[in-house]
């Protein structure tokens, strides 16, 4: 097993642990690196009262092979199909005692899931219009911040440098997730908003290895939209791209540290975990472009 280093380019990302104020605005990033996406804020709206419908029902619009955001808590069992956080890109939710923030930007392929706290409270959070790196900007209706989706850090406004806790989750076909949890609850299409959840606003973009908008670094390593697992550990970052995971379990080293890794071939389900501390890490599914320029010194796996 290798790791190779990317090198960094000549214009650096801004190291989200420094902070800067413009006209009395904390940021950690180069406002002038956020750009406008095209819809105003709030204009892809975020499902605030989700409802949900069963398996059997959720067969009707769902095809196998199509991609959603998998969480549990408490019992529950959930799946939130792409095909319909497409149109609407953040979930705010309670499953069971547990309030989850899900997220998911079409640009980059990245379905996350957070802890919606912020100062404390349970918070709620909407598209802000704005995009870094062709990322998803949300902002929290608490305090107005700026978060970037791939970093799950505020980058703009009060909350600049603070961090949303990753919830565990994964991102699973529907036919991988229904046989698992025949119980499970689906998100369901009445939204309550007029979209048409059997097509998707963006084409064959994932196909393709354009963007739509500029990043700061397009690493060539692998095609700019092969989907990769990202991790960070103790302040370093690692990408493994699905295509090169086999099956089963190994090891691997990041920041000096063993972890032991799980992926399932079929289902492409990882689970990674520190061997010093037992800590679970939670990865981050999303285009490799994405992971890249979020993350310019991050290493990649190779078996």
């Amino acid at each position: 097993m290798m790791s190779i280093l990317l090198s960094a380019c000549s214009q650096n990302v801004a190291e989200t642990t420094g902070q800067m104020t413009t006209d009395d605005q904390k940021h950690s990033v180069p406002l002038e690196d956020i750009l406008s996406g095209g819809p105003p804020k709030d204009g892809i709206p975020s499902i605030d009262e989700p409802e949900f419908t069963s398996v059997a029902d959720a067969e009707v619009f769902l095809e196998d092979d199509g991609i959603g955001l998998a969480v549990s808590f408490d019992g529950v069992d959930r799946f939130y199909p792409f095909q319909i956080l497409v149109w609407h890109e953040i979930v705010n939710d309670t499953i069971g005692s547990q309030d989850a923030l899900i997220t998911y930007c079409p640009l980059c392929g990245s379905g996350i899931v957070f802890d919606p706290t912020v100062n404390g409270e349970t918070s709620e959070f909407g598209t802000s219009g704005k995009l870094w790196e062709s990322n998803l900007v949300m902002y929290d209706r608490q305090t107005d911040s700026y978060w970037s989706q791939i970093l799950g850090e505020a980058i703009v406004g009060e909350m600049t440098g603070a961090s949303l806790e990753l919830l565990p989750h994964q991102n699973l076909r529907w036919k991988d997730w229904k046989a698992a949890h025949p119980n499970g609850e689906v998100l369901s299409r009445e939204t309550g908003f007029d979209r048409n959840y059997t097509s998707t606003p963006y084409d064959s973009y994932e196909l393709t290895e354009n963007l739509y908008f500029p990043v700061s670094l397009q690493n060539n390593l692998y095609h700019s939209k092969a989907p990769v697992y990202g991790i960070e550990v103790d302040g370093k970052f690692k990408a493994y791209l699905i295509e090169n995971l086999q099956g089963g379990n190994f090891t691997d080293t990041l920041a000096d540290v063993s972890l032991n890794i799980d992926f399932d071939a079929d289902t492409q389900e990882i689970h990674i975990q520190r061997e010093d501390t037992g800590e679970n890490i939670y990865p981050v599914y999303s285009f490799w472009f994405s992971w890249a320029a979020a993350h310019h010194e991050t290493e990649t796996y190779s078996n």
